[in-house]
């Protein structure tokens, strides 16, 4: 798990074993747009141009998974989406403060938002 200052920072949906430790859920959206193009950078990165070209050991595999992450705005609840995330989150207990950031933003614009409902909620 990772942190931004002492705040853990992981995706846990389906992970309902840990709701009862849950104070506050932030829900990240952004424009499909801007997650391709992290997702293209993160790919290419893990795998290098190589694996990725056309006929490389990953170009398969990395054509489905872009495919599948595209379907996340308009998917249902047949996989990861926007629609099965919206249900986990309904499912939520009252007590826990939900957070949303849905607009495109840098990190540190996402990490000051998010620090300043926070204190607001102290």
């Amino acid at each position: 798990m990772s942190t931004i200052g002492s705040f853990p920072v992981k995706s846990v949906v389906g992970g309902e074993s840990l709701i009862p430790y849950f104070t506050q859920v932030i829900y990240l959206w952004v424009p499909w747009k801007t997650r391709k193009q992290r997702l293209e950078r993160l790919e290419l990165e893990r795998y290098g141009r190589e694996a990725l070209a056309t006929g490389g050991e990953m170009h398969a595999v990395n054509e489905a998974f872009m495919a599948w992450a595209s379907r996340y705005d308009t998917a249902g609840m047949e996989q990861r989406s926007r629609v099965s995330h919206e249900h986990w989150l309904a499912e939520l207990p009252e007590q826990i403060q939900l957070i949303r950031v849905e607009e495109e933003l840098d990190p540190q614009q996402i990490t000051d938002q998010v620090i300043r409902v926070l204190h607001q909620h102290e």
